[in-house]
């Protein structure tokens, strides 16, 4: 006997019973099993609820006492300029063709379990997710005055995409060798990141009452995907505005203050893009696109 747990429309999982005889179960226990799905099926929910608001409390800073006002994250417009980040698997879906059903899932759940990680660990927020591509945002701070918040929150972005880079290379090795050992026939899978400082022009829940998503939209957000789109495997092609929130280093040349093994500065970052190509963005409108070409001192 089985009873699903369901909790304001989700689906959470299913309880599964089995008889040690080879009596029925009557119609007692059904009642009793079916409510037993439904208040564990209500704990999940409060316990993901419960989780979630942690992380965008972390994430809001100074903003996080307004997480429990659901008006908050109702959808409207806003003004708020942050570094968006995106990213996606290359030749995926030549991938899942080649791949049982099993190694295609295994992929996906390894690869998005990992991006979201790293994303939150540098202070972002997945903003969301269109089968393997991932939009994150960081630093939503609304007034965002100073420079230096600035250019913190796109060091923030640009760590999350150079370990992302990292990481990708290591799930890629693991699923080679999974591939491989079922006499596979797979094709090469990457990974490309493209990251634009703008604007957010509406932020809120989206979706349908069981399935929002919290997330923010606007033509930068699709300029970033479009970055991302046109980004080589491993490679991290950031738009000039974002490139602009580094600011050089007076004279040029490279930081010395760096200590060894940590993170270089923002001042250093600056001299490691290097211009790459021009985008048409739409109708009439080109940008200037930039290659992080080295990640050496970041402790990788």
């Amino acid at each position: 006997m089985a009873a699903p747990l369901i909790h304001l429309g989700k689906l959470y999982g299913v309880i599964n019973l089995e008889s040690k005889t080879k009596a029925f179960f009557t119609r007692e226990r059904q009642v009793q099993v079916e409510t037993i799905a439904g208040v564990a099926a209500s704990y999940l929910a409060y316990q993901q609820l419960f989780a979630e608001k942690q992380i965008l409390a972390q994430y809001f800073g100074p903003y996080a006492e307004q997480v429990n006002n659901p008006q908050f994250f109702a959808p409207r417009k806003v003004d708020w300029r942050v570094p968006i980040l995106f990213a996606d698997i290359r030749n995926s879906t030549v991938a899942m063709e080649a791949l049982t059903a099993e190694q295609a899932q295994q992929m996906l759940q390894d690869y998005m379990a990992e991006m979201a990680r790293i994303v939150r660990k540098n202070g972002g927020m997945i903003g969301n997710e269109m089968g393997d591509g991932i939009i994150a945002l960081f630093n939503m701070d609304p007034k965002p005055e100073q420079a230096q918040q600035v250019c913190a929150a796109c060091h923030s972005a640009l760590s999350t995409a150079i370990e992302m880079r990292e990481s990708f290379g290591r799930l890629r090795q693991a699923w080679y060798r999974d591939w491989a050992s079922t006499r596979c026939v797979y094709p090469k899978v990457g990974i490309g990141i493209g990251i634009h400082f703008g604007d957010l022009v509406f932020f809120g829940r989206f979706g349908v009452t069981d399935h929002w998503q919290l997330t923010g939209a606007g033509p930068d957000v699709h300029l970033a995907a479009k970055l991302g789109d046109e980004a080589k495997d491993s490679e991290i092609l950031v738009s000039s505005r974002f490139r602009d929130c580094f600011p050089p280093l007076p004279g040029g040349g490279t930081s010395s203050s760096d200590a060894p093994g940590s993170k270089p500065s923002c001042q250093a970052c600056c001299e490691q893009f290097l211009f790459s190509r021009q985008l048409e963005i739409g109708k009439d409108k080109v940008i200037n696109a930039y290659v992080f070409e080295s990640a050496i001192g970041w402790g990788l």
